[in-house]
């Protein structure tokens, strides 16, 4: 499994963001700032990675996750304190947002199927669970 945290904001326009691997790869971005994609920026997966291993996980109550200008995504975008908005393009990827989640300029989404998604996903409530219940315990 691959873990890349990134603390900045993130803004991509124009071009490709490529990730490389097998279908056996995992791939966790944990993102604790805002993430842009305008311009025709496109996330694109070779060797056989898979949509349902790339997970894009928003930490925090941070700024919004948006796309614009056509861009094209890939992969699970899980962020249960913010708000998603998608404008336009192509989308093989899941959207899941605990706040606001909206669809403009009609974007075509096509997920795949979510074995990986549901099992990350999960353990991630799971954890979150957990934390709220020691908070309130404290």
């Amino acid at each position: 499994m691959n873990v890349i945290s990134i603390g900045q904001n993130i803004h991509l326009s124009g071009g490709n963001l490529t990730l490389n691997g097998s279908a056996s790869d995992v791939f966790v971005f944990k993102i604790s700032g805002t993430m842009e994609l305008s311009g025709n920026t496109n996330i694109v997966l070779n060797g056989g990675l898979t949509a349902g291993n790339v997970i894009w996980d928003f930490i925090g109550s941070g700024s919004q996750f948006q796309t614009s200008g056509q861009s094209q995504t890939a992969g699970i975008f899980l962020a249960p304190q913010r708000v998603i908005n998608i404008n336009g393009g192509v989308h093989n990827s899941e959207f899941i947002s605990g706040v606001s989640l909206s669809f403009q300029s009609n974007p075509i989404i096509v997920p795949e199927a979510p074995t990986t998604s549901l099992l990350i996903f999960g353990a991630l409530v799971a954890t979150g669970v957990a934390i709220k219940r020691r908070a309130r315990a404290s």
